[in-house]
């Protein structure tokens, strides 16, 4: 059997040796890292193991999602593979071992990786709502209904009220955590479309129910 000559090649969507593994957007945007980037490397045996030829990096701003961060990555990806494939083939790019010492792993996501405990930080959920969007989407049970979260800001004054608690923030639908309140901006009841979190709550009056919190901005 012949093997290429200069092996194959991946791009890969993390600064390896960080993020290995199937889903590694989603996994820096939930671990709050600043930066993710783009890796060309040799494969190997390994799951995305191989020693590394070049990278880019890509800055994590606040409003990222997996789905903006995918669109950027993927261009990125494209330019440096052909900026790399000549200077790697002239031998002007010597391929560097990964350290595994600084290894990490980035499961396949499925669809319970989407939902929100608000016993957690306010700001990990809102990571969670940004890593998981467009999929599997951030979700939870309004009413005995699923409810995808796409869009959330934090009010980081915490109510005095359980987690869980449903509040209204400026007419915005909002949840009460571990250590402020989430407020929904942009949501997605089961079988309709993407609204805004003040059309969503004019819809739901009845839902929100009694005794439900006001909150200042």
């Amino acid at each position: 059997m012949d093997f290429p000559k200069f092996g194959c090649l991946n791009v890969h969507a993390s600064l390896l040796p960080r993020w290995r593994g199937a889903a590694p957007i989603n996994a820096a945007i939930l671990a709050g890292d600043d930066e993710t980037g783009i890796t060309i490397m040799k494969m190997d045996i390994g799951l995305d193991t191989g020693d590394m030829l070049t990278k880019k990096t890509l800055r994590l701003t606040p409003d990222v999602t997996a789905g903006s961060a995918f669109q950027t990555l993927s261009s990125l990806g494209a330019e440096l593979l052909i900026e790399t494939i000549p200077d790697y083939i002239n031998g002007k790019i010597i391929p560097q071992p990964q350290d595994n010492n600084l290894a990490t792993y980035a499961p396949m996501l499925k669809k319970e990786d989407g939902k929100l405990h608000f016993n957690q930080s306010v700001y990990e959920l809102e990571r969670r709502i940004r890593a998981m969007t467009p999929w599997p989407s951030a979700w939870f049970e309004w009413d005995g209904n699923l409810l995808k979260v796409m869009k959330a800001s934090i009010v980081s004054q915490k109510k005095d009220a359980k987690n869980g608690s449903r509040l209204t923030v400026s007419d915005r639908p909002a949840v009460c955590c571990s250590d402020g309140v989430l407020v929904l901006e942009e949501v997605q009841p089961a079988g309709k479309k993407i609204m805004s979190g003040k059309s969503f709550l004019l819809g739901a009056k009845k839902l929100v129910g009694y005794g439900v919190h006001q909150l200042a901005d």
